[in-house]
């Protein structure tokens, strides 16, 4: 719980930056979610205002910034104009994010056109294939499916197996006793690629759907040890 921090839009208390940074210091508040500065979006400031006006007097209040309060998608999804400056909105937005230190920027959902149906913009921009769109209902018709969606390249690098083991003194026991004293299996992931462990299989018969997320049990770890005796 130590590292939750309390942050929120800070321009409710008043349009006044300044006033803004004290009354949060006040609070206790080590963030804000910066959306607006005297009376002015975030969207609206240059790299270089934020720079030079901005910054200084966040890190004079010991003030940072959890996220940009920015009006991106406030604008109808088939309004191309807007759009266009939207975009460009964004690209500014991402580089005083980099200034600011910050992470992450607020968006919203592009206004719906009345009486339209939203799966009609979902599927207007087809799969990307090649740098290119192909038609939505077109492509999954050929690929007959979203298996292409689940499988991972099974790059990984790990530590499979770990065997060490120690025979104790000929003189002792006449060399009629070896103990192995450590014995492991699966011991440490060291690289994957995949969100899980490509080496995993939906059968424990062949290697079919290897590589293929198909929402299999966790790979299991196994440790153990072993006495052997000679007679």
């Amino acid at each position: 719980m130590k590292d939750i921090y309390i942050s929120g839009f800070a321009d409710e208390i008043s349009s006044s930056f300044d006033e803004q940074l004290k009354t949060v210091r006040e609070l206790g508040m080590q963030y804000i979610s910066l959306r607006s500065a005297d009376k002015k979006g975030i969207a609206d400031f240059t790299v270089e205002e934020v720079k030079t006006d901005l910054l200084p007097r966040l890190q004079a209040a010991g003030v940072g910034v959890s996220s940009l309060g920015s009006p991106i998608g406030k604008v109808k999804i088939d309004d191309e104009e807007g759009f266009e400056k939207q975009c460009a909105q964004l690209e500014t937005l991402c580089e005083i994010a980099k200034v600011l230190n910050c992470k992450y920027i607020r968006m919203f959902s592009f206004f719906m056109p009345e009486g339209k149906d939203p799966a009609d913009y979902r599927d207007a921009g087809g799969i990307m294939i090649n740098h290119g769109y192909v038609d939505t209902e077109k492509y999954f018709d050929t690929v007959k499916g979203y298996a292409a969606y689940y499988t991972y390249s099974a790059t990984n690098v790990r530590l499979a197996e770990l065997n060490l083991s120690y025979t104790l003194p000929q003189k002792w026991f006449q060399d009629k006793l070896r103990m192995t004293v450590g014995v492991g299996k699966n011991l440490w992931m060291i690289y994957c690629k995949a969100p899980f462990d490509p080496e995993a299989t939906a059968s424990t018969q062949s290697n079919y759907y290897q590589s293929y997320d198909y929402f299999m049990q966790p790979t299991t770890r196994n440790i153990g040890f072993s006495v052997k005796l000679n007679f």
